[in-house]
């Protein structure tokens, strides 16, 4: 008798894949999963190309768009650094200061500004890095929790 919860999500098999991406195959698994089949062969699951069924494909759109970001903070701290040089250069061409005298010059002005742009392109790549980390671990719990609940010993 079909299980009108199971009909209603679209799930023919009765058992979903997480998330509801592509289904693995033995002929995809190392290009959509990559390290997925290698792992399952590790722990030596019988039969582990029939259980691809279960797995999703990774998905790099959190990767992807922790690229966009880090091209987009890179910009912002671009502009800002070279708003702050050519405030200096500005300043001082208007005889407010800037090519020496009591208020930083220009060169002090850019090799400030310069350190401020180092530092946030340092947390952008860090940012990044923590983005697509935490993609690819949210990944590898999912397919540790599916291992868990799937008879592997058959």
């Amino acid at each position: 008798m079909p299980d009108p919860v199971l009909d209603e999500l679209g799930i023919e098999t009765g058992t979903p894949n997480i998330g509801g991406g592509e289904t693995l195959t033995s002929d995809n698994v190392d290009q959509l999963a990559p390290g997925l089949g290698g792992m399952m062969e590790a722990l030596n699951i019988e039969n582990w190309q029939d259980k691809l069924q279960y797995f999703e494909a990774y998905d790099p759109v959190k990767e992807q768009m922790a690229g966009m970001q880090y091209g987009q903070d890179i910009a912002q701290a671009q502009g800002q650094a070279g708003q702050t040089i050519g405030g200096a250069y500005a300043q001082g061409r208007a005889g407010g200061g800037g090519f020496g005298g009591t208020k930083p010059t220009v060169a002090q002005a850019s090799e400030q500004a310069m350190k401020g742009y180092d530092q946030a392109q340092f947390g952008a790549q860090m940012t990044q890095a923590k983005a697509i980390k935490s993609s690819q671990d949210a990944y590898k719990s999912q397919v540790m929790q599916l291992l868990g609940m799937l008879d592997t010993g058959k």
